[in-house]
């Protein structure tokens, strides 16, 4: 879909007057409304559209690359709109050990009533903990280790190897740890176990 910038989202046209402060902020920032329709977007937020990261349809309602993450982000924001408490959540896999996180904190000083979406390029260079998800889904000790090698993306073959296991034991604990976190690829358990991460972290 091509994006077609209107008046109320254009980068050359000046912000609404409760966007003011948004224009120059380095992040990528949205005033948005419950149904997603963007009204306005900073230098930011343009460079992810540009990068095709984010899509703006004619209609100024923001997409993201696929349905599913289009859904996930309409979903934190009818959360946060509707309990009117800041709600952050991973949105969707970017590429390897690369992730799209979003914010929606609602502006209640908005008299247009818009939520401020937040989006997080974020990067894994080290490895995730995998105590707070273990705990979450009850693994057992013996499962913990399988999942920090899934949380590494390494291979069955390779999680065997550094844990001196065979391999039809690791691809038997993996089953297990799919089966505990209600998943069914690698994809899913580094989403939940970051996702954990996260409100463990804005709960402290």
């Amino acid at each position: 879909m091509s994006l077609q910038r209107t008046t109320m989202v254009s980068e050359s046209s000046p912000p609404p007057h409760d966007a003011l402060w948004l224009a120059l902020d380095p992040e990528c920032k949205l005033l948005i409304t419950r149904d997603l329709t963007v009204r306005y977007a900073n230098s930011a937020a343009h460079k992810l559209v540009a990068d095709g990261r984010l899509r703006i349809g004619h209609d100024n309602r923001l997409r993201l690359g696929t349905a599913e993450a289009t859904e996930t982000l309409a979903e934190l924001v009818m959360t946060a709109a509707k309990q009117q408490r800041w709600r952050r959540r991973l949105v969707t896999a970017l590429g390897e050990n690369r992730w799209l996180t979003a914010s929606v904190t609602p502006a209640s000083l908005s008299p247009t009533h818009s939520l401020l979406l937040t989006l997080h390029d974020i990067r894994l260079d080290g490895d995730i903990d995998p105590g707070p998800a273990a705990d979450a889904f009850h693994l057992s000790a013996s499962e913990v280790p399988i999942l920090k090698g899934l949380l590494r993306a390494d291979s069955p073959k390779q999680i065997a190897i550094d844990l001196g296991i065979s391999v039809h034991t690791v691809r038997s604990h993996i089953r297990s740890i799919f089966a505990r976190m209600n998943v069914h690829s690698t994809a899913e358990v580094i989403k939940a176990a970051l996702n954990i991460a996260m409100f463990n972290q804005d709960h402290h």
